[in-house]
């Protein structure tokens, strides 16, 4: 974990200890972390003059924000990073995939088995992932590939990449991501080995999921299946935005898309049984698809920006968000 993410723990340590009043023991379980990881930081945060009479929070570090995202939306928890890219969707996803691979090195635990989408900002968190040896963790891909054009994002890879990175097995999901038509997408459903992988996948007490929008800058419209045709239905169902390829609506409740009979992937509807559902994604094109992920308690981690992470409190509090 680098400085700056080490800072942001210590400091949200410091507030849930000195203002919420929590034992070192339930921060470290709300965390993810020991007890003595807990109690080192706070020792650390003495000496360092951080705890004095109030708790002085660093530049680009916004426990308010997190905190009121977490009580707003009943989020396990939020983290919020200081943005410099905010109008760029690449720049957005390069800045969150690093503070996601930040928080899975924080929260990773010996046998845990992690449910994982491929996706942009996906691929920046693998990218930045350190080497980390963590006995029994499995990595299980949660939906199909994407066109062999577009290997930097291919499923497999990434998928295989994050388990390489900690150290643990891997299990791959054979099948594409969208097919031609819903007969085809049952054959693959039925098939053996896409059911076990699903069946491990909803094992898992962590996954991570980006959050699309619609768009043709969207991957799903660089992969060209986002067609004029395919967008103006998802528009008129009112669709927002997506998870593994399943669109919702601005409250969150999923649409009966054409597109999503074609797609194969672990059900949407078997994710909230996930414990911890860390959705990761910010910038201005994701508001609304962000929005509607929280209210379709879709995700119970938030990863985002912080002008994205104001704009969310500003609605919860009925502003003009």
């Amino acid at each position: 974990m680098d400085a700056h993410a080490n800072l942001r723990l210590l400091v949200k340590i410091c507030k849930q200890y000195f203002e919420d009043g929590l034992t070192q023991q339930e921060i470290a379980n709300n965390l993810r972390t020991s007890r003595s990881t807990v109690s080192r930081l706070l020792s650390k945060a003495r000496d360092g003059h951080i705890i004095r009479i109030s708790i002085e929070t660093p530049p680009g570090i916004f426990p308010e924000l997190e905190r009121e995202l977490e009580q707003r939306f009943g989020l396990v928890e939020a983290v919020v990073d200081e943005t410099f890219n905010y109008d760029s969707p690449f720049g957005t996803a390069r800045e969150l995939g690093k503070v996601a691979a930040d928080y899975l090195e924080r929260t990773v635990q010996p046998n845990d088995t992690i449910g994982f989408a491929w996706g942009t900002t996906m691929k920046a968190m693998v990218d930045t992932m350190g080497q980390k040896s963590v006995p029994g963790i499995k990595v299980v891909q949660m939906n199909g590939g994407l066109t062999p054009q577009m290997t930097d994002v291919h499923a497999t890879t990434l998928t295989r990449n994050l388990a390489e990175r900690l150290g643990g097995e891997c299990y791959i999901l054979q099948a594409p991501g969208v097919v031609d038509d819903p007969q085809t997408q049952q054959l693959f459903l039925a098939d053996a080995q896409v059911s076990q992988v699903f069946d491990l996948a909803g094992q898992a007490n962590i996954a991570f999921v980006g959050i699309g929008n619609i768009s043709a800058d969207a991957l799903w419209g660089r992969a060209g299946l986002l067609s004029e045709e395919v967008t103006a239905e998802l528009n008129s169902l009112g669709a927002v935005g997506d998870i593994m390829s399943r669109y919702f609506n601005k409250n969150g409740r999923l649409v009966n898309s054409s597109l999503c009979r074609r797609v194969v992937g672990f059900p949407i509807e078997q994710l909230q049984q996930i414990n911890r559902r860390v959705g990761v994604a910010g910038g201005k094109a994701k508001y609304e698809a962000i929005l509607g992920a929280l209210k379709g308690n879709h995700i119970n981690v938030l990863i985002t920006d912080h002008i994205t992470a104001q704009k969310l409190v500003d609605f919860a509090e009925g502003g003009d968000a």
